[in-house]
């Protein structure tokens, strides 16, 4: 089905501040022994309105006479930060929200609370403890509780400046007022107009040292809920698994659509190229992602992320291994640093639902290795619904859809690699769809000439057998997989890549053992000798799938004859399921939204409506052959989403396909319509 993303980098083109609260522990002997909670946040506050008060500014300290008082540290209310890191505060409901009301502004205040709470032990001796804020609106105050300052350090003590307007990047030494034991830090943060009200970050350093969180748990960040069911689709050179486990490669060079949700919100698209060192293997060398209305881009060869077309600041994820970054449309990236490879997450939320809830969002993942360009895509199973798009095919469980084209043609299985070749060009990325701002493709080529992995000499399957196993490499299909980039390259790497892919398949519930879309049997493939040689050489038995049935297909209704109304031209009503018989062929209005024509013997695809990028086919409630001779698709609503021809003829019509398969519309005049 054809999809368009006009409108693509239409969304501000804002680069989130990387400016975290706290980084990593430094190295010095007193950051070592300072320890910090982290960041809550407490929105219980009324809206304060006070009758004849007019704020001089957006944050200016005035606003702060009317605060409540500070939530004590066991009042209720309080909860985790947003990011208990960074902050990252973006209004009451999200997208940067004001509560307060037009008109309003600099005469009402909202306020919010965040804290934490730093340790410093005795006898250690403080020179500098400053907070550095970033991206405030409207404006903070500092306040520290400790011993000395049981009930609060007072606003502007001993002429320092404890607060923070509207837009100001300030760094506030507060270096006098820290005391040995527990001080803790409250920042309070005031909304003085319409429609903004955020906290990005703030930087705080003691004695020129950033102070961490402490690590709690496996070093690896716990993943956000929802995240379990990662499944890799696209890896090495280049193999694909669909989500209902159909395996293909596609080594054909250019810009594709690996996946998307339905309604063309939340897409993955991947650039695969012919390897610079090997021109008989192509991999996939960028990646770029379009969350509800922001682009993301990542590029593997010279490591650069951006963000709306702006480079994206990775040092802090760089040196503490982990950091989120919040999206200005609502989407998150999470990017984590290890020693072989980056990799980001990148989450689009449920519409009106908030970060670290337990509502699952939907999400795509791209590893960047650092010793191989050959990236890796994986997608969240079970969150794209069967009007999903892209390379990854449909997942309802049913393979046998999952090569269908964007016209709505399915290939049937098993196949030839001309025909694997054919589905994948239908996801070719288009001028308006294209996500990659920052550097044009490679000029279009050819795919490498076809390698046949069984031509290969026996003594070079065994050896990438070998290495592959000695990788952990076990899964049949992924051996196979394995075995044909490390036989073609020779690079080791792609053996460490095929492990992690394995690896991440233990956290996909209920994976299907993949099947081939050309009927192949992965062992023929290697070879069995090649593969028994292998298996002494290392001691390591291969996993076979286990076998498991096929889905029952659903039940095919027989078609009916063309109601009289709609033969004879006269308004006629078509729904969704409902089937015509038209001499050899089949017309059916599909669950997914297209009027499609197949042959009646063998369900051949001849033909269907949804030609148009810009139209919302999806949307179709139901087909209407108009007395005037129009065919029109019409939304739940009764509004038309399209018609042809786009105008009246003023006499009936009907639909007619020729023994070459052309469908056209023709009245008693001849032709008013064909469909390309």
């Amino acid at each position: 089905m054809q999809h368009s993303f006009k409108g693509i980098g239409a969304g501000r083109n804002m680069l989130l501040p990387a400016t975290a609260i706290f980084a990593t522990f430094a190295t010095s002997a007193l950051a070592q022994d300072v320890t910090r909670t982290d960041w809550r946040m407490n929105r219980t506050s009324e809206i304060v309105t006070v009758p004849g008060v007019v704020s001089p500014a957006n944050g200016d300290p005035l606003a702060f006479v009317y605060a409540p008082p500070i939530p004590d540290a066991n009042a209720p209310g309080w909860e985790p930060a947003p990011d208990p890191q960074i902050i990252a505060f973006k209004g009451h409901n999200g997208d940067e929200i004001s509560r307060l009301a037009e008109g309003t502004c600099l005469q009402a205040f909202d306020f919010v609370f965040f804290d934490t709470v730093v340790t410093v032990p005795e006898g250690a001796q403080v020179s500098d403890f400053t907070i550095s804020f970033t991206g405030m609106d409207d404006g903070s105050r500092i306040t520290i509780f400790n011993e000395a300052y049981p009930t609060g350090t007072p606003d502007m003590p001993d002429g320092i400046n404890n607060f923070v307007a509207y837009n100001q990047n300030v760094t506030l030494d507060m270096a006098q007022f820290l005391r040995a034991g527990q001080n803790r830090v409250v920042i309070t943060q005031v909304d003085d107009c319409p429609a903004g009200n955020k906290l990005r970050a703030a930087d705080v350093v003691l004695n020129g040292s950033v102070i961490a969180a402490p690590q709690t748990g496996t070093p690896e960040p716990a993943p956000k809920a929802g995240a379990d069911g990662m499944m890799d689709v696209a890896y090495g050179d280049v193999h694909v698994r669909s989500m209902d486990g159909l395996r293909f490669d596609f080594q054909v060079p250019g810009d594709f659509v690996v996946a998307g949700t339905a309604d063309s919100r939340f897409v993955l698209h991947q650039r695969n190229e012919i390897s610079a060192t090997n021109p008989a293997v192509t991999v996939n060398v960028a990646a770029a992602a379009f969350i509800d209305g922001d682009v993301i881009e990542i590029y593997f060869d010279d490591d650069k992320v951006l963000l709306n077309g702006a480079v994206l600041d990775l040092g802090l994820a760089r040196s503490s291994g982990f950091r989120t970054y919040y999206l200005p449309q609502g989407g998150s990236m999470d990017v984590t640093v290890r020693t072989k490879e980056t990799i980001y997450t990148i989450y689009r939320y449920p519409e009106g639902d908030r970060l670290y809830n337990s509502a699952a969002p939907e999400a795509f993942r791209i590893k960047d290795p650092t010793n191989v360009v050959a990236g890796d895509s994986a997608v969240m199973k079970g969150t794209r619904g069967p009007a999903a798009i892209g390379l990854v095919g449909i997942e309802d469980g049913d393979r046998s859809n999952d090569l269908t084209l964007r016209s709505g043609e399915v290939i049937a299985l098993p196949t030839t690699q001309d025909e694997v070749d054919r589905f994948g060009e239908s996801w070719r990325v288009t001028a308006d769809e294209n996500l990659f701002g920052h550097r044009p493709p490679a000029p279009l080529a050819p795919p490498p000439a076809p390698v046949v992995m069984a031509d290969l000499p026996e003594e070079t399957r065994t050896t990438a057998a070998t290495t592959c196993l000695q990788a952990s490499v076990t899964e049949v299909n992924l051996l196979r997989d394995c075995t044909y980039d490390v036989a073609l390259t020779g690079n080791a790497a792609f053996a460490d890549a095929a492990a992690k892919v394995q690896a991440s398949d233990a956290a996909v519930p209920d994976l299907p053992p993949a099947q081939s879309a050309d009927g192949s049997n992965p062992v023929d493939d290697i070879g069995q000798a090649a593969l028994a040689a292998a298996q002494a050489a290392t001691g390591v038995q291969i996993v076979l799938p286990e076998a498991r049935p096929e889905p029952e297909a659903e039940p095919v209704a027989e078609p009916e004859p063309a109601p009289e109304a709609l033969r004879e031209g006269i308004a006629g009503v078509v729904t969704r399921e409902q089937r015509f018989l038209l001499d050899g062929y089949y017309m059916i209005f599909q669950a997914d939204g297209n009027l499609c024509i197949y042959t009646e013997a063998d369900n051949r695809f001849i033909w269907c409506v949804n030609n148009d990028p810009s139209i919302r086919y999806a949307d179709t409630a139901e087909v209407v052959m108009t007395t005037g001779g129009q065919l029109m698709g019409l939304d739940a609503a009764g509004e038309v989403l399209y018609a042809y021809p786009p105008e009246p003829t003023g006499m009936p019509s009907d639909i007619f396909i020729s023994s070459e398969g052309k469908v056209t519309m023709a009245n008693e005049t001849g032709t008013i319509w064909e469909f390309n």
